[in-house]
């Protein structure tokens, strides 16, 4: 696909108000890694094995933003994203 994402991890108790905050500021965002694939709802009752603990998979998850990336972005249009979260107010 021509279209992709960049991943940015924030902190997961910010995330809505981030994702809000990119949205009134005209950046389009998105969630697309919400959930880990054991916690997905397509694997109830389907037996499966985890090894390990998935706090860090579970964690990323809850904190993951998708910013828009991808080759028709213009150089300006990608100082403004940048500029846009650099200036969110909860950053730090």
């Amino acid at each position: 696909s021509r279209w992709q994402l960049f991943p940015v991890l924030v902190d997961a108790n910010h995330k809505a108000a981030f994702l809000e905050y990119l949205k009134a500021n005209g950046v389009g965002a998105g969630e697309h890694y919400p959930v880990v694939i054991p916690d997905q709802r397509a694997l109830d009752g389907v037996p499966h094995e985890i090894a390990g603990s998935l706090d860090n998979a579970r964690r990323i998850a809850q904190g993951e933003v998708s910013l828009p990336i991808h080759p028709y972005l213009k150089d300006d249009e990608v100082a403004a994203v940048i500029d846009i979260c650099n200036r969110w107010p909860g950053r730090g």
